[in-house]
């Protein structure tokens, strides 16, 4: 097996240092806004007297730093080209699983930064999980309306967890899955759950 990295994967991640230094680093060192990124990160990203919801001055330079990297081509880099990206089918890889793992291994290792928080997965080289859901098994309707909307910033895609009728076994755990468009509350697939032998009433032992 050859673990050798491809010439274009290394020249790829000093093209995006590059841009870092540029773009993003003198970008975090403007107006205070290294106090998202140090020992006052907590308080500076959220906003305690508006419910624990994240400041706008937060969401604003996350959004500013995404378009430059959007801009620089490199944030919808592991895309298909119909979104933007450089998913390639050929056989240089470029795109693929491989190259997004030497990449996000690189900028993890970089520590903390507006580049890169794994913390909210924000990142200058997007990760798009959701995406790929949506495109393998969402309709050309939910396609259009939720990968355009979420490139364009417009739509998040989520989903929560719950325990419905939880106990104290660990065994007897629940889970919910919803999977819902924020911006306008609508859900898009409907809760269902299927609960485990010992939840159900006619299989649970005695001591619940």
């Amino acid at each position: 097996m050859n673990f050798q990295l491809p010439p274009d994967l290394i020249q790829f991640i000093k093209d995006i240092d590059a841009f870092i230094e540029k773009e993003i680093v003198p970008l975090q060192k403007q107006d205070d806004n290294d106090r998202f990124f140090d020992y006052r990160r907590e308080w500076a990203r959220t906003d305690f007297e508006n419910g624990g919801l994240p400041r706008k001055e937060w969401e604003q330079l996350l959004v500013e730093a995404k378009n430059r990297a959007d801009k620089a081509g490199f944030f919808r880099f592991h895309l298909p080209k119909r979104y933007g990206g450089e998913q390639s089918d050929g056989a240089d890889g470029r795109g693929s699983n491989l190259w997004m793992a030497v990449i996000r291994e690189h900028l993890a290792s970089k520590g903390l930064g507006l580049f890169n928080d794994l913390q909210n997965e924000h990142s200058v080289v997007g990760n798009f999980p959701d995406v790929v859901m949506v495109e393998n098994f969402g309709t050309e309707e939910q396609k259009e309306e939720l990968i355009g909307g979420r490139l364009k910033g417009k739509v998040r895609i989520t989903f929560g967890l719950t325990e419905p009728l939880h106990v104290r076994r660990r065994c007897n755990i629940l889970v919910l899955m919803l999977v819902a468009m924020l911006t306008s509350g609508r859900v898009l697939m409907p809760p269902t759950w299927q609960p485990t032998p010992s939840q159900r009433p006619e299989m649970a032992s005695k001591d619940g």
